[in-house]
């Protein structure tokens, strides 16, 4: 009898998925995946992926509502924009242009 959880072709898209990203977060959510579908108990996967049971729980609903294609955990890729813009690295250039001693600093390295 088999332990897996998944469908053989889910199984296939997280492993494809996890030797596939550079995202740390993204990893880490596949890899509970995959370990709870062949047979890891939660309690388990939260600790050795030292995460809350809950994050794992979420993990596994947001998988399981969203991927009856098939389709691999993107849902889980929400970025935030990005805060670094062209008016911050202008600011970023302006400050490092002046020494330090010009702005009261006693040691200049």
């Amino acid at each position: 009898m088999s332990s897996e959880r998944f469908r053989p072709v889910q199984t296939q898209q997280l492993e494809r998925q996890l030797m596939q990203t550079d995202d740390a977060r993204l990893y880490r959510r596949t890899l509970a995946l995959l370990m709870w579908g062949r047979g890891t108990a939660v309690t388990e996967i939260a600790t050795l992926l030292q995460v809350r049971r809950q994050s794992v729980y979420n993990w596994l609903a947001s998988y399981t509502t969203t991927s009856e294609s098939g389709a691999a955990p993107r849902c889980c890729t929400v970025r935030s924009p990005p805060r670094w813009t062209s008016e911050t690295e202008a600011l970023l250039a302006d400050a490092i242009a002046v020494p330090p001693d010009q702005l009261g600093y006693l040691a200049v390295n």
